[in-house]
């Protein structure tokens, strides 16, 4: 099954409830930040994607968004929104206590976590939604 990836009006809707909820600055910054940041899961050549699952694409999701900068305010909430959300419409819940899921962002956002690791977490911290027959 192809995985779902997110759009750019995806992303950008949920950072706007993101602003509301928590505050700051609405808008992005910076566009071609922002769509090299979601291009990133999705790239591969061909139709070979370079990552080989969800939970690295997922990673990949969080890590460029949470370095590129793309929006005013709110990019570690974003990226870690948006890794979220995208393992939810292909399937998967996070089951990372809140204050474990901070800390990954926290350390990625100083580059103290590889995009590798942050898969790795999403692994071990991801279950399947079940499903309804």
């Amino acid at each position: 099954m192809q995985p779902k990836f997110l759009t750019i009006d995806q992303v950008i809707a949920l950072h706007k409830l993101q602003i509301d909820k928590f505050g700051g600055s609405h808008g992005v910054k910076d566009d071609g930040l922002l769509l090299s940041a979601l291009a990133q899961p999705e790239s591969g050549f061909g139709e070979e994607c370079f990552h080989k699952d969800l939970y690295e694409m997922a990673a990949t999701y969080l890590s460029h968004l949470v370095k590129n900068h793309a929006f005013h305010d709110g990019n570690k909430r974003i990226a870690a929104l948006t890794a979220s959300v995208f393992l939810q419409v292909n399937g998967l819940k996070v089951t990372a206590d809140e204050d474990e899921f901070e800390k990954l962002v926290l350390d990625a956002a100083q580059s103290l976590k590889t995009k590798e690791e942050i898969a790795d977490f999403f692994r071990k911290n991801t279950s399947p939604y079940p499903t309804i027959s």
